[in-house]
């Protein structure tokens, strides 16, 4: 029987694995919110390799599509920015 956690080499490269995919997704995240690049671009630049593959990760990890985190982060940047123009102009 094999205890994955009890092998430390194991152990180690399953946490640097998980925190490369973490910071594949963040830098998704970005790109997401501050470009126009399509998915598949996304999941290119972030080292994903294809938007399936992202697609898989970002619900496992944010719970939600990229497309649709793109959406409200737009939504929410548009509500922040007019409360801010109206905040000015009161």
């Amino acid at each position: 029987m094999l205890y994955v956690d009890s092998d430390p080499v194991i152990t180690s490269v399953g946490s640097a694995a998980r925190w490369i995919t973490g910071q594949r997704i963040l830098l998704a995240q970005r790109l997401l919110e501050d470009t126009g690049q399509s998915v598949d671009q996304v999941a290119s630049r972030a080292g994903f390799g294809n938007a399936v593959a992202l697609r898989h990760h970002f619900r496992a990890w944010r719970g939600t599509t990229p497309a649709a985190y793109r959406s409200t982060f737009r939504a929410g940047g548009r509500q922040a920015a007019a409360s801010r123009r109206s905040a000015r102009t009161a």
